[in-house]
């Protein structure tokens, strides 16, 4: 796998950053659209070997304490910034050519290079940031940019759904399940998703007890309603968005941490206004409308 990322990095100039992931086929970017290499599937030790080849010792016992690492690394005498992370699989990287130039806003097609990310990650997406950071606004564009963007776009606020009520919300309901149900049942909003793209915001406040229920629906693709027997399968693609820090409620006991693995597949941070690089961009685009 090294050998052939040595020489994707020599022989084309283009690439801006490689997607190494155990399980998937090694992957790259070029001008925004995501190329797998099929014959090159890469393994946990393939991403082990690379921590071994470019951390020290404190940043190796860094990385199983955070369960991620950003560092430098080397290839064809090209500088790469590495962003190592965990996932369920095992460990994960981005490689960002730091001598890449970003192309002006104009002439790129940023939900749709998002979006070609987030499939690679196989639609497991985690969005942070403040109140307010645009959370939502972004997992908008990667459906209306998708091609699930005919499908349905199901959002939940999961902080604003009372507790007693989000379990038959989000998985529905048959007849006579519990005193006040519907005479027909009730279809949940995850299979409402069904062929498209489930939101769930502030997913750091979903009940702890529910959280082993969701997380089998993201492993199996499967769903039961409340008072059923039977599953259903499900297609749908993931996006989770959270105010909070998920590795701190990991860490008192209030996020499952197999669910935040899960949920983790590629995390996108959301400044807040202040801190955009890009206000004069997003001053004109905004102006233009």
């Amino acid at each position: 796998m090294f050998e052939k990322l040595e020489d994707l990095a020599k022989n084309n100039k283009k690439i801006s950053d490689f997607h190494i992931r155990a399980g998937s086929p090694l992957a790259f970017r070029q001008t925004g659209e995501i190329i797998m290499v099929q014959e090159v599937m890469v393994t946990a030790q393939d991403l082990k070997d690379l921590l071994s080849m470019y951390c020290n010792e404190g940043e190796l016992e860094k990385f199983e304490t955070t369960h991620e690492l950003d560092t430098a690394i080397t290839l064809s005498g090209l500088r790469f910034r590495a962003n190592f992370y965990k996932t369920i699989n095992g460990p994960a990287c981005v490689c960002r050519r730091v001598e890449s130039k970003i192309p002006d806003m104009d002439q790129f097609n940023l939900p749709q290079a998002l979006y070609d990310i987030v499939d690679f990650h196989r639609g497991l997406v985690l969005v942070t940031g403040p109140t307010g950071s645009g959370k939502e606004v972004l997992a908008n564009y990667l459906h209306e940019n998708s091609n699930r963007k005919e499908e349905p776009f199901v959002a939940v606020n999961c902080a604003a759904i009372p507790e007693n009520l989000i379990e038959s919300e989000l998985f529905g309901y048959e007849n006579g399940a519990f005193t006040g149900a519907r005479a027909k049942g009730k279809i949940g909003l995850i299979a409402q998703a069904n062929g498209g793209i489930l939101f769930l915001d502030e997913i750091g406040d979903m009940p702890i007890n529910l959280q082993a229920r969701l997380l089998r629906v993201l492993a199996e693709k499967e769903v039961m309603r409340i008072g059923s027997s039977k599953t259903k399968h499900i297609d749908i693609r993931v996006i989770c968005a959270s105010h909070r820090n998920l590795r701190d409620l990991v860490e008192a006991g209030e996020f499952r941490e197999d669910l935040y693995y899960r949920v983790a597949g590629i995390t996108f941070t959301m400044p807040t206004l202040r801190e955009r690089k890009d206000l004069k961009w997003l001053i004109n685009r905004i102006l233009a409308k």
